[in-house]
């Protein structure tokens, strides 16, 4: 036997079941007749008489003093580090290449070259230590408290030699080989992409707070990396 199919039905068919079919015998539209002339108007009242003043109260007896105030609460969050950021842009545009071959287990570190003119530290928190070493190539950390929460935005634009290149970011901290790795994308074409990857992550023990992080990128095929700027940001 043939079974109905189940057909959305259009919005314009949906209104229509709505309207009543006004050929019927028994269906009809009221129709709102035109509006009556307006009454005359009422005749205007006479204006109140306006209320006496009254008299001025005495003052009232002085309160109790209040007991003394307590120092306001710190804003500072638990682990007691004031924000800041800073961002650190590449004076030389470097290529790293990548590939599965290529690293360590396919983890190639790559890094920014900041100088004065790249970098803005103006934001930093209240200690003003850089948040990166040009000379160690690590995000630097040793100066922030223990719980403090940390967000990198790595900034890179990744040209491919392959169809379908796979590609990951990581932030490793090679004294206790901790680490925040994310999947960026499945780069379907050959082409260059424009990408910024971010990690979020929380300083938890004194080894990785001493140690820093090495930032690291990974990918099944051939491509080529050119790393624009890191921004750290502390709060």
């Amino acid at each position: 036997m043939d079974i109905p199919l189940n057909k959305k039905s259009g919005y314009a068919s949906k209104v229509q079941q709505t309207e009543p079919d006004i050929s019927q015998p028994g269906n009809f539209i009221p129709v709102i007749g035109p509006q009556g002339p307006a009454g005359p108007a009422g005749q205007k009242g006479e204006k109140g008489d306006r209320g006496d003043k009254g008299e001025r109260g005495e003052q009232g007896p002085q309160g109790p003093v209040g007991p003394p105030g307590k120092d306001a609460e710190s804003f500072l969050p638990p682990y007691e580090q004031k924000p800041g950021w800073a961002l650190y842009e590449n004076s030389m545009l470097k290529e790293f290449r990548l590939g599965a071959t290529r690293g360590e287990d396919g983890w190639v570190t790559f890094f920014v070259d900041p100088s004065k003119g790249t970098t803005l530290e103006e934001f930093l928190p209240e200690d003003k230590v850089s948040l990166y070493s040009g000379e160690t190539h690590r995000i630097n950390l040793k100066h922030l408290k223990i719980g403090t929460q940390v967000r990198v935005t790595y900034n890179f634009d990744v040209t491919t030699l392959t169809n379908n290149t796979e590609l990951w970011c990581r932030s490793y901290f090679p004294d206790t080989e901790n680490e925040v790795t994310t999947f960026v994308s499945l780069l379907k074409y050959q082409y260059e992409y424009p990408i910024s990857e971010t990690h979020t992550f929380v300083i938890t023990n004194d080894i990785d707070r001493s140690s820093g992080i090495i930032s690291q990128l990974r990918a099944d095929m051939d491509c080529m990396v050119k790393v624009k700027s890191i921004l750290i940001s502390v709060f």
